[in-house]
């Protein structure tokens, strides 16, 4: 019904209707329907999605034993299929706003049917979790931005610093896989959209604020992080430069974000964006420069609101945060500073955060179980705002003189304040 994929030509996704039945006591009329669950199974991803689950108001339980049962037939398909260990993940498209279907039926009270997919706390306790990418669906020659992408959390799926995550290439195998966008798919819906006599600027404005937007945040990022309640649309990514080599993003960065910004109050230069850029490739057993960037979609494209460039030592497993730079508005500007940190959920919380993951998977990775045994942090002497807020993330000044070290070739050592 909602045109998504055609079953009928596709001889590797499987259509898959579960209904649930009960009958009066000693009736003999026709079973009523106390709930359903619509799902696929794609056998090029060996994967499954729930598209619709639903179960009659006051019914208990029912929709877990739809989803436990639908799991159990995802998995018996992806056996049949060679894929001995199981379907390989299964997602549900959750819906954003609530509200319930009447459906009449043949005695005088009509038969609520409640859309579980809209009962967020249901789903989570199911063991479903959002995964942080805004989602859209193709539904014909539109497209539907009232629904979530949600995963059922098994032991497969790969943590850190125990945040579950999926990689990236899964999730574009799985859009492509169930037709929610694809390149011919995206010059099909212009050409009928054209045809209908829309106009280019209508299928710009429509195939940017969702199309673009997806695969855009996909691109950027190796691993998207799976979410706990509450699900909204997520605001901000996450990218390490380290792991994502992308040159453009760097440039922008640098240019256009740092440089302004450290400008007027650094007594000292920049070191030369090549440097950067060399250090990002030089050898992970003595130094990992990473530059984590976070961004937002504004206007159809994505603009940086803050980032983070910090190295990693692998032998000595300490870390040394060079530059910290977030927008006025996301660091609290003209609020107090007690006001403004007592949100957890502001962006260089979220950031320092982020780095602080890394910091730990990186350490772990080069043998050190526990993490990172350090991290420490340049601080410019006469910046004493810069300073409550490096206080407040939880940095304290080591009672020590430190003098940076030449940053380029061509530089000088800079007398600063050494955190940690």
């Amino acid at each position: 019904a909602d045109g998504e994929v055609d079953f009928s030509e596709d001889q590797t996704s499987e259509l898959h209707i579960l209904l649930s039945l009960t009958w009066d006591s000693g009736s003999s009329v026709d079973p009523t329907i106390s709930g359903g669950c619509v799902f696929e199974y794609h056998q090029a991803a060996n994967l499954g999605l729930i598209t619709h689950l639903f179960v009659t108001r006051h019914t208990v339980d029912l929709e877990e034993i739809l989803v436990s049962r639908a799991l159990d037939i995802l998995n018996e398909n992806a056996r049949e299929c060679g894929n001995l260990a199981g379907s390989n993940v299964t997602f549900l498209r959750a819906t954003q706003q609530l509200k319930k279907t009447r459906k009449q039926g043949t005695t005088k009270e009509a038969i609520i049917m409640v859309d579980v997919t809209q009962n967020h706390v249901a789903l989570h306790r199911m063991g479903f979790r959002l995964v942080d990418i805004p989602y859209m669906v193709q539904r014909g020659k539109s497209w539907d931005r009232s629904k979530l992408l949600t995963v059922f959390k098994t032991p497969l799926i790969p943590s850190m610093n125990d945040t579950l995550y999926l990689p990236s290439v899964l999730l574009k195998q799985f859009l492509a896989g169930t037709g929610a966008a694809t390149s011919s798919a995206q010059v099909a819906t212009k050409r009928d959209l054209s045809s209908d006599g829309s106009s280019a600027s209508e299928f710009q404005e429509l195939h940017e604020a969702s199309y673009l937007k997806m695969f855009a945040l996909l691109e950027v990022q190796e691993q998207v992080f799976l979410r706990d309640l509450p699900w909204e649309e997520p605001d901000v990514v996450f990218v390490d430069l380290w792991e994502d080599d992308d040159s453009q993003l760097l440039d922008q960065f640098y240019h256009s974000f740092l440089t302004p910004h450290c400008k007027g109050f650094m007594s000292y230069p920049l070191e030369p964006l090549q440097q950067w850029k060399d250090l990002v490739k030089q050898d992970e057993d003595k130094l990992e420069l990473h530059i984590v960037l976070a961004l937002r979609w504004v206007n159809g494209e994505l603009s940086i609101g803050g980032g983070i460039t910090f190295e990693y030592y692998p032998r000595s497993n300490c870390s040394l945060i060079r530059h910290v730079v977030v927008s006025p508005e996301d660091r609290g500007a003209g609020r107090k500073v007690n006001d403004f940190f007592s949100h957890d959920q502001a962006l260089d919380k979220k950031l320092f955060s982020r780095v602080l993951g890394i910091l730990n998977l990186r350490a772990q990775m080069a043998g050190n179980l526990s993490g990172i045994s350090a991290v420490f942090l340049n601080a410019l002497p006469d910046s004493s705002g810069d300073h409550f807020w490096f206080h407040e993330l939880g940095f304290r000044k080591a009672d020590c003189e430190y003098v940076s070290p030449p940053l380029s070739p061509n530089g000088q050592s800079v007398p600063l304040i050494l955190a940690v």
